[in-house]
C-alpha cells in the first residue's frame, strides 16, 4: 500500500481555516505557514522536529513555520490548518511552543474539541468556532498592529494573480523593504514571502475544491506551474497534491478571509 492510498477523507475549505477528516498517513518532514491542531480519532500521532525529538501523543498543537514530521498513520484524524494572522491562530500558537512536549501540552486542552464529529461542511465550521473559545487558551498580548501591515494584510489576497515583491509592497506603504519585513515578521510571526504562499495554496485548494486540474489550478493562484505548486505543496505539507487530490474529497464554504 503506497502513502496516498493511506489519506482517504475529506477536505473542508472555510474563511481562514482548512479541516482535514479521514484516514492520515505519515508525512515527510515539512514546515507549513498555517497553525496546526492534530486530533487522533483512532490510535496515535507520533511527531518528530528537526532535532530527532519525538512524542507520541492523541492531540497537537504545532505552531506556524515549525519543521516537523509524522511517522505513524492514524486511520481516524482530524486536521486542522489555521490562518495564523487571525486571532484564534495567534491564540493557538501562544499556548503552544517550538518542541514536541509543547505541541502535545497545548493538545492536551482539546479533549472536547476530540469528541466534536465532523462529517459536513458545516460541522468543520463549527468545530473551526469551537476553537475560538477563550478559555483553552491563553490571552497573549498581541503587539499593535502597524497601519503598514494591516494594509498589506488586507492588498495580498487581492493580488495573487501577479509577482508579489516586498519592496514593491513597501513602497505602497510607504516603508523600507527592511522595516516592513521587519513589522510583518514581528506581528504575523512568519515572513511576508511565507504568508503569501501560504495565501496562494490556499487560493490553488479553492481551485482544486472547485474541480479545476493542478495546472489549472496553479495558474489560478498565481504560481508558475504545476510544479511549482506541487513543490511548495510538498514542503509545505510534506507530500504532493496529488497524494491527497486523487483520494479526498473536497467542500468549499464562503469565501477565505483572515477569519
Amino acid at each position: 500500500m503506497g502513502i496516498a492510498d493511506l489519506w482517504r477523507g475529506t477536505i473542508y475549505l472555510g474563511p481562514g481555516w482548512l479541516v482535514y477528516a479521514g484516514a492520515a498517513g505519515p508525512v515527510a518532514r515539512h514546515r507549513h505557514w498555517a497553525v496546526q491542531v492534530l486530533v487522533a480519532l483512532s490510535g496515535r500521532f507520533v511527531l518528530r522536529d528537526d532535532g530527532g525529538r519525538e512524542v507520541d501523543c492523541v492531540r497537537a498543537v504545532v505552531p506556524s513555520n515549525v519543521a516537523h514530521s509524522t511517522t505513524r498513520p492514524t486511520a481516524a484524524a482530524l486536521l486542522l490548518y489555521l490562518e495564523p494572522t487571525s486571532p484564534t491562530g495567534r491564540r493557538l500558537a501562544a499556548g503552544s511552543g517550538p518542541e514536541p512536549r509543547d505541541w502535545s501540552s497545548a493538545g492536551g486542552r482539546l479533549t472536547e474539541i476530540a469528541e466534536h464529529a465532523v462529517r459536513t461542511w458545516a460541522d468543520a465550521q463549527a468545530l473551526a468556532e469551537r476553537l475560538r473559545l477563550p478559555a483553552l487558551w491563553p490571552s497573549p498580548s498581541m503587539p499593535t498592529e502597524h497601519p503598514a501591515v494591516t494594509q498589506v494584510l488586507a492588498d495580498l489576497p487581492g493580488s495573487l494573480d501577479r509577482p508579489i515583491r516586498v519592496p514593491a509592497l513597501a513602497d505602497t506603504v510607504g516603508l523600507s523593504a527592511g522595516r516592513l519585513s521587519h513589522l510583518f515578521n514581528t506581528e504575523v510571526g512568519i515572513s511576508v514571502p511565507a504568508y503569501v504562499r501560504w495565501l496562494r495554496l490556499r487560493e490553488a485548494g479553492t481551485a482544486l475544491a472547485a474541480g479545476a486540474n493542478l495546472t489549472d489550478a496553479a495558474y489560478a493562484a498565481g504560481f508558475a506551474d504545476s510544479a511549482h505548486l506541487s513543490r511548495t505543496f510538498r514542503r509545505a505539507f510534506g507530500m504532493s497534491p496529488s497524494t491527497v487530490v486523487g483520494n479526498a474529497q473536497w467542500e468549499v464554504g464562503p469565501a477565505p478571509g483572515r477569519g
